[in-house]
């Protein structure tokens, strides 16, 4: 069931979290361990949709797409499988995850219930041969998680629902990476989320 947006919208750059880390090995290698360790990390807040990769030919990305019957750990099976199997220096892997968040829906008569966010949030990871070091970035264009958002709606309900579990997924994040260097977005943000 999809969330209706009621005290939360879509709104680009509402937030944005990075990490870079020293890179010792072969691209491909690290792109893969990483992936793996991102959604590992994220894995109890959604689950990857859809992943583009970028090869050292920028005319050959390869897309996969999760099948309705291939969601989850299959899909995340296809995804591995792939980045090990591929015969060409990759760049990037950019995934996108569905959230399974609290929200308002269309049955839920006003209350709060599981619902599954399309496009709900990215996880890009990306090795920069030049400077030997992978860089892993998250972002999210809606205010789900934003008590008070930007166009004046109180959404603390909403936030508080759904806040401690991006929290938990960022400092996993954290743990499998190290710390998380630079974030930006809306006021309130901060290095494991927004404020409540």
């Amino acid at each position: 069931m999809k969330p209706r947006f009621d005290t939360w919208k879509r709104k680009k750059y509402a937030g944005a979290w990075t990490i870079v880390v020293d890179v010792d090995g072969a691209p491909n290698a690290w792109l893969a361990e990483a992936t793996s360790r991102a959604l590992a990390a994220f894995a109890a807040l959604g689950e990857p949709t859809k992943v583009e990769i970028l090869t050292e030919d920028p005319g050959k990305p390869i897309h996969l797409e999760a099948a309705p019957n291939r969601s989850g750990a299959p899909f995340v099976q296809d995804v591995q499988r792939t980045l090990h199997n591929a015969r060409i220096e990759l760049r990037s892997v950019d995934v996108t995850l569905e959230l399974h968040v609290k929200a308002r829906t269309a049955a839920s008569n006003g209350a709060l219930t599981l619902a599954k966010l399309p496009d709900g949030a990215k996880i890009a990871l990306t090795f920069d041969q030049d400077d030997d070091c992978g860089r892993i970035d998250v972002t999210i264009d809606h205010t789900l998680f934003v008590a008070d958002a930007p166009d004046g709606h109180d959404n603390r309900a909403i936030a508080e629902a759904n806040g401690p579990r991006l929290t938990d997924a960022l400092k996993k994040l954290e743990a499998a990476f190290g710390a998380i260097e630079d974030f930006e977005g809306l006021p309130g943000i901060h290095a494991h989320g927004y404020t409540l």
